[in-house]
């Protein structure tokens, strides 16, 4: 998967255990010119089977997903789609988990209960 132009929206895939967020993180992303979403899902195993079929430059990742952890999801993805670019996005709020995530490769760790603009602004730089 090539990164995308500079005048390239980034694709963006949302994996949630939440559909009702999932659907509220579609209309809030699709708002932004530079953002486009590629579509949610709402397992682990989806989120694998989507992003290895390159439709996406940054996944939005929960970490609770139903049927593994998303840093398993994470990674199988740094294994298998390298140039993907992972913003976990998470209820869980602490510095440990904020580092462990980086150290398995995520580009960013957005709290759930932060701003949606702190998620946007991971996802355009990542």
């Amino acid at each position: 998967m090539n990164a995308p132009g500079p005048n390239a929206r980034r694709r963006v895939l949302i994996a949630d255990n939440s559909a009702d967020l999932a659907q509220a993180l579609v209309e809030i992303i699709g708002l932004d010119p530079q953002l486009e979403v590629v579509g949610y899902v709402l397992s682990g195993a989806a989120a694998l089977e989507r992003a290895r079929q390159g439709a996406a430059d940054v996944l939005v990742l929960d970490l609770g997903l139903p049927d593994c952890s998303g840093f398993e999801v994470l990674e199988h993805l740094q294994a298998d789609s390298p140039s993907l670019k992972v913003i976990i996005y998470t209820g869980h709020s602490s510095p440990e988990l904020a580092v462990h995530a980086r150290q398995k490769g995520a580009a960013a760790c957005i709290v759930k209960d932060g701003t949606f603009d702190a998620l946007l602004a991971a996802i355009r730089s990542a």
